[in-house]
């Protein structure tokens, strides 16, 4: 506060620290400030600063205004970057699938009145949890009409017992599908239907039919 005049008080707020110029210095009561005016920065500010309050506020705060504000980039991506199994794996259990072709030369002993034209193909299927083996077995020109057919437990080249046999009727097709109420533990065979799976899977097993002619087994395949 510098001046009264005509009983009015003339409040002067500063501008600036160095803007001081308002009332009538001149003492003629007009306000006209020709004795001051408006000052100019009158230099530097004994804190080292300059121009209008506010003017350093980014540098007070600790921001150099000729650094541009940092770009929010937003959260990094996981594009392309491949979702896997905690587990590492996938339960990639499947049925086993057996092509089995039948023919004379197979049988252990060989059947001497067996039909030179004597053949078969079978389809032998093992489920993904072991639990069936499933079969689709056709045949022609054999000696005769099939009296019987199996799977028999036995490495190749060699006999072994009759563990799931088939029930009539043996006309080709023959399709069947067998389960552990079917399978026979036979002397010389896996004591359990699962034992024996493990085993056909091993390639110990072997279908066969069976004629009048030839009751050892007219043709006969490896389930491998």
């Amino acid at each position: 506060m510098r001046n009264f005049a005509n009983g009015s008080l003339v409040l002067c707020l500063s501008v600036s620290a160095w803007l001081v110029g308002c009332g009538d210095d001149d003492g003629d009561g007009d306000n006209n400030g020709k004795d001051s005016g408006v000052q100019t920065d009158a230099g530097p500010r004994p804190d080292g600063g300059g121009g209008l309050p506010g003017m350093d506020a980014g540098r007070d705060a600790g921001l150099d205004s000729s650094t541009p504000p940092p770009v929010d980039a937003g959260p990094p991506s996981d594009a392309g970057t491949p979702i896997t199994d905690a587990g590492g794996s996938i339960d990639a259990a499947t049925p086993t699938s057996y092509s089995v072709a039948l023919t004379t030369a197979q049988e252990s002993p060989l059947c001497a009145s067996a039909a030179s034209g004597a053949t078969g193909a079978a389809t032998v299927i093992v489920s993904a949890d072991g639990s069936t083996i499933e079969v689709d077995l056709s045949y022609s020109g054999l000696s005769g009409a099939a009296a019987a057919a199996h799977i028999h437990a036995g490495a190749s080249g060699a006999s072994g017992p009759v563990v799931l046999p088939f029930a009539a009727p043996l006309t080709s097709p023959i399709k069947k599908t067998f389960t552990a109420a079917d399978y026979l533990a036979a002397s010389g065979a896996p004591a359990t239907f699962a034992a024996f799976v493990t085993s056909l899977k091993a390639g110990n097993a072997y279908l066969n039919l069976h004629t009048a002619a030839c009751g050892g087994g007219e043709i006969r395949g490896q389930i491998k």
